[in-house]
């Protein structure tokens, strides 16, 4: 599955007070820019495989990769206010009984442990800082599902 995405502000126009104790406005035109947290390209592909063990219930690997192409975090769109293109890998194994009544599973998420920006709010005018909110590093675990 993926996406393709052709996106720009077609009027926008604000005006910032430039810094702290400054009185003197300026007015920013983000017209054409392209909108925030909207990647041109994305997809994502699941790989999923059913392996029966012969009446001992299967075992159920699963590989899943996601794309997202550069992103801008802010209308200005400044390189410190975006995310360059990045890749996610997760995989997931899975041991079913046969009666599909419980399953026991081992998965990763961010499996090569991808630094990417989900978010970022320009301060730079105030206090010379902008906050960068990161997505989740690797991360691993178990899950049990019971069906009755």
């Amino acid at each position: 599955m993926g996406g393709w995405l052709d996106s720009e502000f077609g009027d926008f126009r604000v005006t910032k007070t430039p810094g702290l104790g400054t009185l003197n406005p300026v007015g920013f035109d983000y017209k054409g820019n392209a909108l925030v947290a909207a990647p041109t390209w994305n997809f994502a592909v699941i790989v999923r495989h059913e392996v029966p063990l012969f009446g001992w219930g299967s075992l159920i690997p699963q590989y899943d990769l996601n794309y997202r192409s550069k992103t801008y975090l802010d209308p200005q769109m400044a390189d410190p206010i975006s995310q360059e293109g990045y890749y996610l890998h997760n995989f997931r194994i899975a041991y079913r009984t046969p009666d599909e009544r419980i399953e026991l599973a081992f998965w990763v998420s961010n499996l090569l442990d991808e630094e990417y920006k989900v978010d970022a709010f320009d301060l730079t005018r105030g206090d010379n800082t902008i906050l960068e909110v990161w997505g989740e590093p690797r991360t691993y675990g178990v899950t049990l599902s019971l069906g009755w």
